[in-house]
C-alpha cells in the first residue's frame, strides 16, 4: 500500500509541477539487523526516493518503477541521509532541506492504549507551528483503514490548496485501483465543483460595451456632455474637451485637404505631446487609421513600418527629424500654429465619415517572430473593449490617466482611450 500511495501522489506532484524527475524523502526504521531490533533507540534514517515519471507512463509502468526505487533505497538504508547529501552536493538554500522539499511518512505499528494503574489516559494528536518541510504527508493505518494528514508551509501553501491536493491524490488513487490503462497525464484529477469554478464562474466574464460604434464618436459625446471640463494637460499646457475636439477638427480638416479618405493609413512621428493626442483622433474622425512610430526608433524600422503600412501621409513636427527614404507627404504640427489654430478653431465642425466600429483604428508594429516588424490592425471595437466597462479598471470624470507608454507601443492605446472616452483627464 506505502508504494501505491507513493506512486499516486508522485503523479499528482508531477501533473502539479510540470516535472517527470521527483525527489520524495521517507522515513525508514534502519532495523534491518536482528541485533537491533529490541534495542531502546532512535535508529530512523531517511531515504530519498527519485520517482521516474518520464514517458507518462500508466499506472501499471508507474507501480513497477515505484517498487524498483523504494526497494533500491531499502537495500541501502544504513547509509546516513547526512552523507547521501556530502556526496551529492546539492545547492543549498536557507529556506530549503537539501536533496527533497517534500516527504512521505507511512506508520503501520500498532498503537496500544496506555493501560496504568489507577490512572486514565488518553492519547492527543500534536500540533505543529513548524513544519520541516515544504509538504508533507503523512498515512497510517487504523482498524483496516488508511488514514492520512498534510502538513505544509503556510508561506507557500493555503488550506483551500491543499484540500485540492487531497481532492487530487484520490482521484488518481482510484484511477489506479480502476484497472484502467490511461497515462497519468491523461487522468482526470479535478472535481466537479473545481471544473464549475475553472470554466464557469472565474469564465464569467462577459461585459457589455459599445461595439457598434466609433471610437472618435465616443470621444465626442464626451466633448457635448462636459466640454469645458479638462481633458489634457501637458507641462504648462491645459486644454478642455472642447478646445481639444477643436484642435482635432482642425488637423482633420488639413487631413482631407492633403487627400486623405476613409480607409487611408497616416502616419504620426511625434512624441508625446498634445498634438500627437489631437492627431490621433484627427485621423479617426476622417475615417482613417494612425499608424504611430516611435521616434527613437532605429531609421531602418521607421522607413521599414512607413513602406509596409502603405500610408498616404506622415504627420510630424518641425523638430523631428523625418528619414529621406519615408517618400510619402508630410503635415508639420508646429508649435506657433497652436495657439492661432485654437482660436480659430471653434468655427470648425467635426467631420462625419463612413467608418463602422469594424473598421480599423490603428496599426501597431510588433518586434515581428522573423525579424521584420509585423503590423496588427486594431478596430474601433477592440479599443472599445479594452477600455470600457472592462471589469478590471472603470475609468471616471474624477479620474486622471498618465500617457507613461510609449505611443509605438500598444498598452499606449488604453493610456489615451481610457481617459477620452470615459471623461477622465489625461
Amino acid at each position: 500500500m506505502f508504494m501505491t500511495v507513493l506512486a499516486a501522489w508522485s503523479a499528482v506532484l508531477s501533473r502539479l509541477s510540470g516535472q517527470d524527475d521527483l525527489v520524495i524523502g521517507t522515513p525508514t526504521a534502519n532495523r534491518n539487523h536482528p541485533q537491533v531490533e529490541q534495542l531502546i533507540g532512535f535508529f530512523v534514517n531517511t531515504l530519498a526516493l527519485r520517482i521516474d515519471l518520464s514517458g507518462d507512463p500508466n499506472a501499471e509502468q508507474l507501480l513497477e518503477r515505484v517498487r524498483k526505487t523504494t526497494i533500491g533505497a531499502q537495500a541501502h538504508q544504513d547509509l546516513p541521509f547526512e552523507q547521501v547529501v556530502e556526496i551529492v552536493q546539492p545547492p543549498r538554500r536557507m529556506d530549503q532541506t537539501p536533496i527533497f522539499q517534500v516527504f512521505f511518512a507511512w506508520e503501520n505499528s500498532d498503537v496500544e492504549k496506555l493501560q496504568l494503574k489507577d490512572v486514565k489516559a488518553d492519547s492527543e494528536d500534536m500540533k505543529y507551528d513548524i513544519v520541516k518541510f515544504d509538504l508533507e504527508l503523512g498515512m497510517t493505518e487504523e482498524n483496516g483503514e488508511a488514514l492520512g494528514n498534510f502538513r505544509y508551509s503556510t508561506a507557500l501553501f493555503d488550506h483551500d490548496t491543499i484540500e485540492r491536493q487531497a481532492g487530487y491524490l484520490e482521484a488518481m488513487l482510484r484511477w489506479m485501483t480502476s484497472g484502467t490503462e490511461q497515462h497519468i497525464g491523461r487522468v482526470p484529477m479535478i472535481g466537479s465543483t473545481e471544473q464549475k469554478l475553472l470554466l464557469e464562474t472565474w469564465n464569467a466574464t462577459e461585459q457589455s460595451y459599445p461595439d457598434n460604434t466609433c471610437i472618435h464618436l465616443l470621444f465626442e459625446d464626451q466633448v457635448k456632455s462636459s466640454p469645458e471640463s479638462v481633458a489634457i494637460v501637458h507641462n504648462d499646457r491645459t486644454l478642455t474637451y472642447r478646445e481639444l475636439n477643436c484642435r482635432a477638427n482642425w488637423i482633420a480638416h488639413q487631413l482631407v485637404e492633403a487627400g486623405i479618405h476613409p480607409g487611408d493609413y497616416v502616419l504620426i512621428l511625434l512624441n508625446r505631446s498634445i498634438d500627437l493626442v489631437a492627431a490621433q483622433i484627427a485621423i479617426l474622425k476622417v475615417g482613417a487609421a494612425y499608424v504611430p512610430i516611435d521616434t527613437k526608433a532605429p531609421v531602418d524600422r521607421q522607413v521599414y513600418i512607413a513602406q509596409d503600412s502603405g500610408a498616404k501621409l506622415l504627420i510630424t513636427d518641425k523638430n523631428m527629424d523625418v528619414p529621406v527614404q519615408i517618400q510619402v507627404p508630410l503635415l508639420h504640427l508646429n508649435e506657433d500654429e497652436k495657439t492661432s489654430g485654437e482660436t480659430k478653431d471653434a468655427q470648425v465642425g467635426s467631420l462625419w465619415s463612413s467608418t463602422s466600429a469594424q473598421s480599423t483604428a490603428y496599426i501597431m508594429y510588433t518586434s515581428g517572430s522573423t525579424g521584420l516588424p509585423k503590423g496588427v490592425m486594431v478596430s474601433h471595437c477592440g479599443i472599445a473593449r479594452l477600455v470600457i466597462n472592462n471589469g478590471y479598471a472603470n475609468i471616471g470624470p474624477d479620474d486622471c490617466v498618465a500617457f507613461a507608454t510609449n505611443p509605438s507601443f500598444d498598452p499606449s492605446t488604453f493610456d489615451v482611450w481610457a481617459a477620452l472616452v470615459n471623461g477622465a483627464r489625461m
